[in-house]
């Protein structure tokens, strides 16, 4: 029921190109869902959505043992290593992470910077991303109220607990949902902006020293969607890219899918994948026919 109109448009172009009953879109409320994948002529079930509702999805899939891909939530983090650029790191970080108000499912939630550059870091990161709060249209609104009423519930625990804020925290921007970008400093590994996935313009900054420390925080999460990893070293890079239980990790870069690129979750962030081969082979039924001469 909060699927925005821009995707039926999106429907009305894609239906331009292929044949008619190939792709149809159905409106509905939450009855449409649990009707789709219990429907005995269904076969394939593909989500993009939040964990428990892929695990729903999982058990009704169950009474007609129909397959499915899901892309569930993730608690995903950043790891910035001390031989980058502050500035440049920061400035490309900030980019990402308030684009479409932060609701990217793969944006960092967590960020884990070395110590060695935590502090000039983390001012630098404030610094950009008040710049660009003061423009929200380029950060955009929350994608519902419900939504936007847990994003306030969280920012409130964290003024509570007397958490420091390096820029946002101030409540909504006037009418409509919108939310100035926030950066925390150093808030507690127990606290929820940290356990959980926030699903908007807030980001957390931790400092760390040691690789395996970092990696071992970073898998702690019983979700593993993607990470980032930002480091002048290719080999370092390629380690830690290694030890990260995710499905997907972007080096020096913004977290952006490849259409010729598998694109899935480990742990509750998914079963299967998008996208490259393996995902178009997800949606085919294979059949064996074995001809004796």
């Amino acid at each position: 029921p909060f699927t925005p109109y821009t995707t039926l448009k999106l429907t009305h172009l894609a239906q331009r190109i292929f044949p008619a009953g190939i792709l149809q879109a159905l409106s509905g409320d939450a009855t449409l869902g649990p009707a789709l994948v219990h429907h005995p002529r269904i076969h394939k079930i593909s989500f993009t959505g939040s964990t428990a509702t892929g695990q729903e999805i999982m058990r009704g899939c169950a009474d007609t043992m129909k397959r499915f891909t899901l892309e569930t939530g993730g608690n995903n983090v950043g790891i910035v290593f001390g031989d980058v650029d502050v500035a440049a790191t920061a400035a490309k970080i900030a980019g990402g992470l308030w684009f479409n108000a932060g609701q990217v499912c793969i944006n960092a939630r967590r960020l884990y910077v070395h110590s060695s550059v935590y502090g000039a870091f983390v001012r630098e990161l404030g610094r950009v991303t008040g710049v660009m709060a003061r423009d929200m249209d380029v950060v955009g609104p929350v994608q519902n109220v419900m939504q936007y009423r847990r994003i306030q519930a969280v920012l409130r625990e964290c003024q509570e607990l007397g958490l420091r804020f390096v820029v946002g925290g101030d409540g909504g921007e006037g009418e409509g949902l919108f939310v100035r970008p926030v950066v925390l400093d150093n808030p507690p590994d127990e606290v929820g902006v940290l356990r959980e996935e926030i699903f908007g313009p807030v980001i957390s900054c931790k400092p760390f020293d040691a690789v395996e420390e970092v990696v071992r925080v970073a898998n702690e999460s019983s979700t593993g969607l993607s990470a980032i990893v930002w480091t002048a070293d290719a080999e370092l890079a390629k380690r830690v890219s290694a030890q990260l239980d995710v499905g997907n990790v972007f080096v020096n870069g913004p977290p952006k899918p490849n259409a010729y690129v598998p694109f899935g979750g480990h742990k509750l962030s998914g079963v299967g994948v998008e996208y490259g081969l393996e995902g178009l082979l997800g949606f085919c039924q294979v059949k064996s026919v074995h001809v004796y001469k």
